[in-house]
C-alpha cells in the first residue's frame, strides 16, 4: 500500500464532497488538523536544532571573565598593598587559571610582574614551562647567592619548550626585598624570544644590587608570558620563585600568600608618587580575559620646604614645625591653609593635634611624582 500524502487526503476529500455537501464543515477540520501537526512538528524539531546550536556555541565560546581588587583605592608611602581576584568561566569560579599581573609606575613602566593562580594548578600541562631561576656574579655562570651592596649580580632564567612546535615568549623577573617592598621588575628581552621545539634556552639578565635599603633575603618572581601583559599576554606556565641574599642572610622574607594573592609594601623612601595601573589577564584555549584597576600613591604630611609653603617632596621638621605655627587656625581665618588640614572630617576644619599626629607619623618618608 502506498503511503498517503495531504494531497491524496484533499483528494478523497473532494470526491467526498460531491457525493455529500453536508461533510464540508468536517473537511475542513480535518485538513485543519492535518496542518497544525506537520507545523507543530516543524516548530519541536527547529527547537531541538537552535538549542543544539546554543550549546555548540556556548562550548566554542565561553564567557571567560576575571576580576582584581586592592584593598584600598589610595595609598600612603609605606602603606602595605594587597591585590586579590578570581577567575570564572560561564559564572563558575575557575579554580586551576593562571593569571598574569602586571603593575605599573604612573610613568607605564613595570613595578611589579607575577604570575598568580586560582587554585592547585601542579596537574597543568605547560607547553613552555622554567626549568630554573638562580643568580651568579656572571652571565649563566655557576650559581651565587650572597652579594654586597653595589655590585653587579645576574639573574638566569632557564626555559623549557616541551612542545612539537616553537613558541615565542617573553620572560619577566620581578625582585621583593626583605622588607616587602618591590626592587625592580624586568622583561628580560625587549622583544619575543623563541623556543625551538623540545628544546631548552636560558637568559641572563644584569641588576645592581642597591646599596641602601633593606638587606637579607631578597625573593625573585620569574614568569614566562606569551606577550607584553599591557599588549594582552597570559602565562605560559606558573611562576617560579627562588632567592639571594643582600649583604647577610638575615632577616628572612615574609611568607608570600598563596593562589590570587599579591602583597608588598609601597617604599617608605623616594616612593613614585601618582597613580599606578593594574592589569590582569587570563586564557582559556583562545579566549582571553582581562580586568585593569587604577590605585594612587601620596605623600602625606609633605606641606613645605626650603621655600615656605612649597612641598619638596619628604616629611621632616620644616613640615611639622609648619603645622604647629598653624595650630588652632580655623577654615575662613585669614592664616587658613587648607594642605596643613592633614585630618579632614565632616566637621569644622581646623588645625590640631590630629594633623601634627599625622605629619609626625609619617616623619622620614619621601616621594616625587
Amino acid at each position: 500500500m502506498r503511503n498517503i500524502s495531504c494531497l491524496d487526503l484533499e483528494e478523497i476529500f473532494e470526491i467526498s464532497d460531491k457525493k455529500a455537501g453536508a461533510v464540508e464543515i468536517d473537511v475542513n477540520v480535518m485538513k485543519l488538523g492535518l496542518h497544525a501537526h506537520v507545523f507543530m512538528v516543524i516548530v519541536a524539531v527547529s527547537l531541538v536544532i537552535i538549542s543544539q546550536a546554543n550549546m555548540h556555541r556556548v562550548s566554542a565560546n565561553p564567557l571567560l571573565d576575571v576580576d582584581v581588587e586592592t584593598n584600598k583605592q589610595t595609598y600612603l608611602v609605606g602603606d602595605a598593598v594587597r591585590i586579590t581576584g578570581n577567575v570564572t568561566l560561564d559564572g563558575t569560579l575557575k579554580n586551576n587559571s593562571l593569571v598574569a599581573i602586571e603593575i605599573d609606575f604612573p610613568n607605564g613602566s613595570p613595578f611589579a610582574l607575577r604570575t598568580v593562580d586560582t587554585g592547585n594548578v601542579s596537574g597543568g600541562y605547560w607547553k613552555v614551562k622554567i626549568a630554573d631561576v638562580y643568580t651568579s656574579a656572571t652571565p649563566l655562570g655557576n650559581e651565587t647567592q650572597l652579594f654586597n651592596r653595589g655590585a653587579t649580580a645576574y639573574v638566569n632564567v632557564v626555559m623549557a619548550n616541551i612542545d612539537v612546535v616553537s613558541h615565542p615568549v617573553r620572560p619577566v623577573f620581578y625582585i621583593q626585598r626583605s622588607d616587602n617592598s618591590p626592587l625592580m621588575a624586568m622583561y628580560m628581552t625587549t622583544d619575543f624570544y623563541v623556543i625551538e621545539a623540545n628544546r631548552t634556552a636560558a637568559l641572563s639578565t644584569s641588576i645592581q644590587v642597591p646599596t641602601t635599603g633593606a638587606i637579607g633575603q631578597t625573593l625573585i618572581f620569574a614568569s614566562v608570558f606569551d606577550d607584553n601583559v599591557a599588549l594582552g599576554g597570559a602565562p605560559y606556565c606558573p611562576e617560579y620563585a627562588a632567592w639571594f641574599y643582600i649583604d647577610t642572610q638575615t632577616p628572612a622574607a615574609p611568607a608570600q600568600p598563596e593562589h590570587f594573592n599579591v602583597a608588598f609594601n609601597l617604599p617608605k623612601i623616594n616612593a613614585k608618587l601618582g597613580n599606578y595601573t593594574i592589569t590582569a589577564r587570563s586564557k582559556y584555549q583562545v579566549t582571553l580575559a582581562t580586568d585593569i584597576k587604577p590605585f594612587e600613591v601620596i605623600l602625606l604630611g609633605d606641606v613645605t620646604g626650603p621655600t615656605p609653603g612649597v612641598p619638596d617632596g619628604k616629611v621632616d621638621m620644616r613640615d611639622i614645625g609648619f603645622i604647629v605655627n598653624l595650630y588652632g587656625t580655623r577654615e575662613g581665618d585669614p592664616n587658613w591653609v587648607p594642605k596643613a588640614n592633614l585630618y579632614v572630617d565632616d566637621g569644622v576644619q581646623v588645625i590640631n593635634m590630629r594633623d601634627i599626629g599625622i605629619a609626625c607619623n609619617n616623619f622620614g618618608k619621601s616621594g616625587s611624582y
